[in-house]
């Protein structure tokens, strides 16, 4: 069994079963210390990271509120609107997702045009339109509707939500419904609490394994088009209740026991028809499906090879402080696991995809190349290389770990070429892991690993400029981590060198935004080791904003490959 630790917050008790991320959540709580009470955010602010990043309240949801008074009709988009998101998602979130039949659901964009949809159609639209509008910038959301992107967000997702809740999605056991709820869960990544998203992923599986989605079509003796979409929903399905245990800090994913639906055949929408009779063959050679067949296969291996936790080799070493004891690990055993799977994933590649066939060819292409690099680097050293002796291994671990995240997350959106798909790199970005690396860095101003992160987190501001606005909370609460480390280390560049060092233009940005903000040097050292953890707290709104910063954490809980890779089934 792994470690288990609860945390107690808000009057409650949560449940968590990672070495790392409690290791990563005492650190968490120690770096309480160094944000002053002269910090810009207001201390009395409720700095919660769900409600900021979301523009929406979901409790509706389960509880069943429906306001009666809204016109479902007031919350589409207009005429115009609805064939442009449309086109949008097929570019953008169909090739990633598969979960819908185009041809199928293509002719009730005219209704919706027109005003005129069937009850259970309108669910899933509005999923379609909810998960559009996350895929758009703020400047394309402006030009194509005419209104800021969250605006659009809240719309959408209310007509989502009622509409749910107007067809009875927890009785209802219809497969456009479900076929909603799993786009419109999707949506809710990077803009709702995760705790509450595996909860609602919870009541999805419940919902399919109601339907007997669980069950693979032929063995229940369903027509073969129903079959395959009941293999695309479920699998989804799977996939996205493994990712969203990690994000809410748990080892493992419960799933349905004796279920054996089949995974998606490779096969292009224009071929699969509603009326075919013969059971559907996989089409050698590249179709549109080549994203998600992927994704599929690296979510089958991993529930092939349940043993395999990259936390049991992380855990191993990071517990292992007495140095006079052999280190046990099962470093062979992963590396043979491992090349397993990057065999599976290269014949996967050579049968299904030609990075000339289209844009989402070359996205998968290019998206498991970084895979396959990360491979390599899963069989952690037994020290790494260039952390600062000072503090704990488990400490440094960490650290380490939280910057090859941050690089990796960078060389992705680096390796994405095609824009159409740089929503789907963005919706995975880990906030908290930056949160915690600018954390750290208070405390360390030297090493080849503090040098990498800073380098790393002056890309991220790069490729996230929405970091630079401070009217968001958490924004301007790791602005504020950041520019205390700032300070200490150019404090300590000053004291070892008596030099000036030069001021990243990134940094400079930031304290014009934050001209306030300072170091209080009375507590800094100049080492590199960490604050006592049974230090006390002293500033409650930064309690509130590194409690939700901690109860988000996704990043430091590598419990499966996926997780700790930063990709496979979390990226799927």
């Amino acid at each position: 069994m792994p470690p288990a630790k609860l945390i107690h917050e808000d009057g409650g008790v949560r449940f968590m079963d990672s070495f790392l991320l409690g290791t990563i959540y005492d650190e968490l709580k120690s770096m309480r210390d160094i944000l002053d009470e002269d910090r810009a955010v207001s201390e009395a602010d409720d700095l919660s990271l769900s409600d900021e990043t979301t523009p929406d309240d979901n409790a509706d949801l389960l509880l069943g509120v429906d306001s009666h008074t809204v016109v479902l009709e007031d919350l589409h988009p207009e005429p115009g609107q609805v064939f442009r998101l449309w086109q949008i998602y097929l570019e953008r979130v169909d090739p990633l997702t598969k979960i819908i039949h185009v041809p199928s659901v293509q002719p009730y964009l005219a209704d919706a045009a027109s005003g005129l949809i069937p009850k259970n159609i309108a669910p899933l639209l509005f999923a379609i339109y909810t998960l559009t509008a996350v895929s758009l910038s703020p400047e394309e959301s402006e030009t194509i509707l005419g209104t800021k992107r969250d605006n659009a967000l809240r719309k959408f997702s209310m007509g989502a939500r009622i509409s749910l809740i107007r067809v009875g999605f927890l009785k209802n056991t219809d497969m456009v419904t479900l076929q909603a709820l799993v786009i419109y869960l999707i949506s809710l990544q990077g803009r709702y609490n995760r705790h509450a998203v595996w909860i609602l992923s919870g009541v999805i599986i419940r919902i399919a394994q109601k339907m007997g989605v669980h069950r693979d079509g032929e063995v229940l003796g369903l027509p073969p088009f129903e079959s395959e979409m009941r293999r695309r929903v479920w699998w989804q399905i799977i996939g996205m209740d493994a990712r969203y245990a990690m994000f809410s800090g748990l080892s493992n994913s419960l799933l349905p026991q004796n279920w054996d639906s089949k995974e998606p055949s490779n096969i292009n929408d224009t071929d699969l028809y509603p009326s075919a009779t013969q059971s559907i063959q996989d089409k050698d050679g590249p179709t549109e499906m080549v994203f998600v067949i992927l994704g599929n296969k690296v979510t089958s291996f991993k529930l092939r090879n349940p043993a395999f936790e990259p936390t049991l080799l992380l855990s191993d070493k990071m517990m292992n402080h007495d140095r006079s004891r052999p280190e046990i690990s099962q470093d062979n055993v992963h590396r043979q696991v491992i090349e397993e799977l990057n065999k599976l994933i290269h014949d996967t590649l050579r049968r299904f995809c030609d990075p000339n066939a289209g844009p989402v060819h070359e996205f998968t292409s290019s998206f498991i190349g970084g895979i396959v690099r990360k491979m390599g680097g899963l069989i952690a050293p037994k020290r790494w290389v260039g952390i600062d002796e000072g503090a704990a291994a488990a400490m440094d671990n960490a650290f380490a770990i939280a910057v090859k995240l941050l690089e990796q997350s960078v060389e992705h959106c680096e390796r994405v070429h095609d824009k159409r798909f740089v929503w789907f790199s963005r919706l995975r970005f880990q906030i908290e892991v930056l949160a915690y690396v600018c954390g750290q860095l208070r405390y360390r101003q030297w090493g080849a690993y503090v040098d990498r992160a800073w380098r790393v987190v002056e890309q991220v501001y790069k490729y996230h400029p929405e970091l630079m606005d401070m009217s968001q909370k958490t924004h301007s609460a790791i602005a504020v981590l950041l520019l205390k480390a700032c300070t200490a280390r150019e404090d300590a560049f000053v004291l070892q060198t008596g030099g000036v060092s030069d001021t990243p233009r990134f940094i400079r940005e930031l304290r014009m935004l934050k001209p306030t903000v300072g170091v209080d040097n009375t507590q800094f050292s100049g080492s590199s080791t960490f604050p006592d953890l049974s230090s006390p707290i002293h500033n409650e709104a930064i309690d509130a904003e590194l409690d939700n910063i901690i109860m988000a954490d996704p990043s430091f809980d590598p419990q499966s490959l996926e997780h700790y890779l930063n990709s496979a089934t979390t990226e799927w």
